[in-house]
């Protein structure tokens, strides 16, 4: 590990040490840091309470950060909201050397294996270039660029569509990615399973999509078995809810497996083609579909940009399933969001 990072550490050792945030840039770094044997004594967030992940970390108001632990270093779990952060903790009386910002390149340490991996997998110059751009990014927040012309999840030259597609979108949000599929195929398919278990989200997406035909609106997440899970609501930023492994935050609500969905259904109503937007599912996922994607090889556009290592893990999942498939990688927007790994 670079000096820089030697020197990150040793800022922490032996001091009261508190994580700001609870996203998944907050759970990305509290892992690292577990690793690396740092305690971290609470978590602090504006409006979450209870506690914070598998270690059951208690989750401290600013109010009580600011009364009962000024003498802590505070290490600033976001990256999205890092600057409003800081002038928060700024505002709340802690000095700069009390304030750590994010440590990119401290949590993508670990990755970079992944991401060398990543690289020589990849075949496709644009999809190199994007997993070198993808590290620039994760170790000093070098900005990213789109790297494709096409509409997200319809990479030109990747995905074809026929008349016959059963689709399944895991994360159907409110129906927004199902109606692009629709026109694409002028209306032309066997069947289309929209699967979100967001309940505000459920309601909007039957609305939306009730006008079509062959149109199911599954209430359940996607999974590697049918099971039942923690599921946190976001209620400022809905598209973003992600299930939760303990019952830190959120709900119980049923997931399930596509092998377990299908199971019954005849090979020729199985998927031909899977969308999978599922803030970090996506692994879990594709293990729960592993019977279908060894059986018929549908073609899969898969986000890969909630986790740092599914640029790496989820080809490596699905060539651990069926050998013969073809990939390429996908920047469909200027930022950290939608790099889509497409399988064919």
């Amino acid at each position: 590990m670079s000096d820089i990072l030697f020197q990150f550490e040793e800022h922490l050792r032996d001091r009261r040490v508190i994580l700001y945030g609870t996203g998944i840039a907050a759970t990305d770094l509290f892992i690292t840091l577990l690793e690396r044997g740092i305690t971290v004594a609470f978590v602090c967030d504006k409006e979450k309470r209870g506690v914070f992940g598998t270690a059951a970390i208690p989750i401290i108001s600013p109010e009580k950060l600011t009364q009962d632990y000024q003498d802590a270093v505070v290490i600033i779990g976001s990256i999205t909201y890092e600057n409003e952060i800081l002038a928060n903790l700024i505002r709340l009386g802690f000095q700069q050397n009390q304030i750590e910002l994010y440590p990119r390149a401290y949590v993508f340490e670990k990755h970079r294996h992944g991401y060398a991996w990543a690289h020589e997998f990849f075949t496709d110059e644009r999809s190199k270039r994007l997993v070198t751009d993808l590290a620039r990014m994760h170790t000093d927040g070098a900005p990213m660029e789109i790297n494709s012309d096409s509409p997200r999840y319809y990479e030109e030259g990747i995905i074809t569509l026929g008349e016959n597609e059963v689709f399944v979108d895991g994360g159907a949000y409110t129906g927004e990615s199902v109606i692009p599929f629709i026109n694409r195929v002028n209306n032309r398919y066997d069947h289309v399973y929209a699967f979100e278990p967001d309940s505000v989200n459920y309601k909007k997406a039957v609305q939306a999509l009730s006008v079509y035909p062959a149109v199911e609106v599954v209430q359940k997440g996607l999974w590697s078995v049918a099971t039942e899970l923690f599921f946190a609501e976001n209620n400022v930023d809905r598209a973003a809810s992600a299930f939760r492994s303990s019952d830190d935050a959120g709900i119980r609500v049923p997931v399930t497996s596509l092998d377990a969905f299908f199971q019954g259904k005849s090979t020729s109503e199985w998927p031909t083609f899977i969308k999978m937007d599922i803030e970090g599912s996506e692994k879990e996922a594709l293990l729960g579909a592993a019977e279908i994607i060894r059986q018929v090889k549908p073609k899969m556009a898969i986000c890969a940009y909630h986790k740092l290592e599914d640029i790496y893990e989820l080809p490596q999942t699905i060539t651990n399933i069926r050998g013969d498939y073809r990939f390429c990688l996908r920047q469909h927007y200027a930022g950290a969001w939608d790099t889509v790994l497409y399988a064919v």
